[in-house]
């Protein structure tokens, strides 16, 4: 058991506790099957590949796409890299929002440096789903966009970005890394392509765990070729899905752990994203009223994360401060340029707090007054 003296309100890098069924599900793969699914015939191998379907069955109807079309990937980052590297040809163009994480920047820039693909990014200062249909050109290929900032904490209507790619033959693709497990996502009603998440954050899961769900028959190239269990006497990679990018050994325990997670989050979503919504407003109400804070985007409809500054103090001074009285946040600049660049926190990156939902009001509290004893000083 964590040590319950410590304030965790960093559940937008990774979620924390677990829930208990989720160490079980865990903890019973590792002690009564740690087979390798799908690579042999005995029955504890099946037993296993059972486990890795049930559980793709799980996030199809969590995320309301076909269990074919779910990847089990190590993590969002895995999850966009085998997406962006293997859905887009030489010549497409890309258009991202100001708000993506360096998972979606960092390959795009990549693949510029290379000659093959050119993006733009789109800002989210006003009517960015107008901004979007504007810089659509005859070559885009794809829009991404994240669902919410892993800065502000801020949602974006990925349902009217979805209507726009939609109507205008353009593919769409989700980064619900901030949002899957806090906010409603459901592919085939919102005509989304593809979605990137990690499961070790909104989900509930443990790390190791990721998906990249396809809701399109538009093909997606290998990341990585290798074993597969299927087709083995070929020298190509089985073509289909989701085999064809699941390469190499799962992660039975972590993806054990993800089915838990999904049947918890099915059972009691509206109940925590209610919790979480109340958690969060208040927080915000609090900061609001401590002189010398700047809080990003408060105003907005958001995910249980929110970042601000004070006056006089650098943001890593800040979470420093907070560690040291038991709180953990994350200062600094969150793996994402493009939102510190359109924020203007570039310089001094910014103060994250992050709820999930073993959080409590009590612990709201404790990091307003610590806030407020840090101001003193």
């Amino acid at each position: 058991m964590y040590d319950r003296r410590i304030v965790y309100a960093d559940n937008a890098a990774s979620s924390f506790p677990k829930p208990q069924c989720v160490i079980r599900a865990v903890v019973n793969s590792l002690k009564r099957n740690a087979a390798n699914p799908g690579r042999s015939g005995h029955v504890l191998s099946v037993d296993a590949a059972r486990t890795v379907y049930e559980a793709r069955c799980a996030a199809g109807e969590f995320f309301d796409c076909d269990e074919n079309g779910i990847i089990f990937t190590q993590n969002a980052t895995h999850a966009l890299n085998i997406l962006i590297m293997g859905a887009l040809c030489p010549g497409d163009h890309v258009l991202i929002s100001d708000m993506e994480h360096n998972s979606v920047l960092r390959p795009l820039t990549a693949l510029k440096q290379r000659g093959t693909v050119t993006f733009d990014v789109v800002s989210t200062d006003g009517d960015y789903v107008l901004g979007f249909e504007r810089a659509i050109r005859p070559n885009t290929r794809m829009i991404i966009c994240t669902h919410a900032s892993n800065v502000t904490g801020r949602l974006f209507d990925v349902a009217r970005i979805a209507s726009v790619a939609k109507r205008r033959g353009v593919l769409f693709a989700v980064d619900a890394s901030q949002s899957a497990g806090y906010a409603d996502l459901r592919m085939r009603r919102d005509h989304i392509d593809f979605l990137c998440t990690a499961g070790h954050k909104g989900l509930l899961a443990p790390q190791g765990s990721g998906i990249l769900a396809i809701n399109c028959e538009v093909p997606v190239s290998p990341l990585t070729y290798g074993g597969t269990g299927t087709e083995s006497l070929s020298a190509l990679q089985p073509p289909t899905l989701p085999e064809a990018l699941e390469a190499g050994t799962l992660c039975t325990p972590a993806i054990a752990g993800l089915k838990a997670a999904l049947g918890y989050l099915m059972h009691s979503h509206s109940e925590l994203q209610a919790r979480e919504r109340r958690l969060i407003g208040g927080f915000i109400d609090g900061l609001s009223q401590i002189d010398g804070v700047r809080i990003y985007e408060p105003a907005a409809e958001r995910v249980p994360t929110v970042s601000f500054n004070l006056k006089g103090y650098d943001s890593e001074q800040v979470a420093s401060m907070l560690d040291r009285s038991g709180i953990c946040v994350r200062g600094g600049w969150h793996c994402s340029a493009l939102a510190h660049g359109a924020l203007g926190t570039a310089g001094v990156g910014a103060v994250r707090v992050s709820f999930g939902p073993f959080n409590t009001e009590a612990d709201a509290r404790r990091i307003l007054k610590c806030i407020r004893d840090i101001k003193k000083i």
